[in-house]
């Protein structure tokens, strides 16, 4: 156990909110300092909080570490930034929570959690203003194995045809607000995800997600 994990508070990114039981939300989170995590947080049902845990929140918590159980609780909720917006939109609450569930399945060992943090934040804003889905997950995803350390752009990009390279190194390099939004574009980056889920399952020990 490190340092960090006896540090009760903490800026964290929720992946995942499920009702363990009447009372109780377990949260799955993303952590600069330790990476992904969980908590439980408590609730009542017959009462309206206005703090209570949401996906794609970024919050202020305050841990209980007085336990001598490997749960964690939540003292104190204090969300930061809520991501309501993702919610409206089918495909943006689609694609976010994909690359959600890929990370709580298999972000448990990260050589450099800040740089991750720093990835879904960024992705999780972009969905949030409205940029193409597919094109935010194929560089989150892309982005991700980069920092897992897999040589991804010496093999992956390189079993594309020449043309299809050209055209995903475009999409791969180029800020989200300077890309021209197409059906063609969408449809190319969803082509090149499929093909990058595919590829993540055969090459990693993942578990995949289907798009």
């Amino acid at each position: 156990m490190t340092m960090s994990e006896f540090e009760p508070n903490r800026t964290i990114l929720v992946l995942k909110v499920t009702q363990t039981s009447e009372h109780f939300l377990k949260i799955d989170y993303l952590c600069s300092m330790i990476g992904l995590a969980n908590a439980l947080f408590r609730f009542s049902p017959k009462k309206s909080h206005p703090n209570k845990p949401e996906i794609f929140d970024t919050a202020d918590i305050l841990l209980d570490l007085s336990s001598s159980t490997k749960t964690k609780f939540i003292k104190d909720y204090q969300p930061i930034k809520k991501r309501t917006n993702i919610g409206i939109h089918y495909k943006q609450l689609l694609y976010a929570s994909k690359f959600s569930q890929f990370l709580t399945q298999n972000a448990t060992h990260v050589p450099d959690p800040h740089e991750l943090y720093s990835l879904v934040t960024r992705s999780l804003d972009a969905f949030e203003n409205g940029y193409a889905p597919e094109i935010i997950s194929l560089k989150a995803f892309y982005n991700f194995l980069k920092t897992e350390g897999f040589p991804v752009r010496a093999t992956w990009l390189t079993l594309l045809p020449k043309e299809q390279q050209i055209q995903a190194r475009n999409l791969l390099q180029t800020p989200l607000d300077q890309l021209n939004n197409s059906p063609q574009s969408d449809d190319l980056a969803q082509d090149l995800l499929n093909h990058l889920s595919q590829w993540i399952e055969k090459e990693t020990d993942f578990k995949p997600v289907s798009f």
